[in-house]
């Protein structure tokens, strides 16, 4: 039923491996990645006042529309959310109401700082004083809101014990685990799988 497909709302701080996942629910299950960048809501057909104020965003909706973009052979929606974007614990409780998964991945501030300088420097050429200064004032608040005992529920570990990733099957099973939807993953993912 079209209108059934899980649709997934992915927060975390930068460096959680958000793109990690979005890519591996659009590769390996069909899912069609919503990437929210600031404001860019409207960009992707959302209205234009979630970008002035996230505070005003209604599920219903983003969850109508979220499904309504999906092509037949697509059986989900995730959207990455920017990590300055904090929800409150009321906000994913109307999430869930309105038939949307929120998923806070989830990871040490150390790690998460480290992947992203790592990315950075290989995408750009350097992570200097700004970036870092930058980094840390779009994700204090993130790691201080989402590290409350009351998130524990919509958190998904995003790293072993080892402090490496998980392996992407194993990733992607958590996530969807969320949403309560039983999906196998594609023929051709299973190809890729060594």
């Amino acid at each position: 039923m079209a209108s059934m497909k899980p649709v997934i709302f992915l927060l975390g701080p930068s460096g959680v491996g958000k793109t990690f996942v979005s890519t591996g629910l659009t590769e390996d299950f069909s899912f069609r990645h919503f990437v929210i960048h600031e404001k860019s809501f409207e960009a992707n057909c959302f209205p234009a006042e979630w970008d002035k104020d996230p505070g005003q965003m209604d599920f219903t909706i983003l969850a109508s529309i979220a499904r309504s973009r999906l092509a037949v052979e697509q059986r989900g929606a995730v959207l990455s959310i920017p990590t300055e974007m904090v929800f409150s614990r009321q906000q994913l409780e109307a999430a869930t109401r309105a038939g949307v998964t929120p998923v806070v991945l989830w990871g040490p501030k150390e790690r998460c700082f480290e992947l992203r300088r790592v990315r950075q420097t290989k995408n750009h050429g350097s992570f200097g004083k700004g970036q870092v200064s930058r980094y840390w004032q779009h994700n204090t608040r993130t790691f201080e809101t989402y590290a409350r005992a009351e998130y524990a529920d919509v958190r998904v570990e995003a790293f072993q014990p080892d402090r490496s990733f998980w392996p992407r099957e194993y990733i992607l099973k958590l996530v969807l685990a969320r949403t309560g939807y039983v999906l196998a993953p594609m023929p051709e993912a299973k190809a890729r799988q060594p």
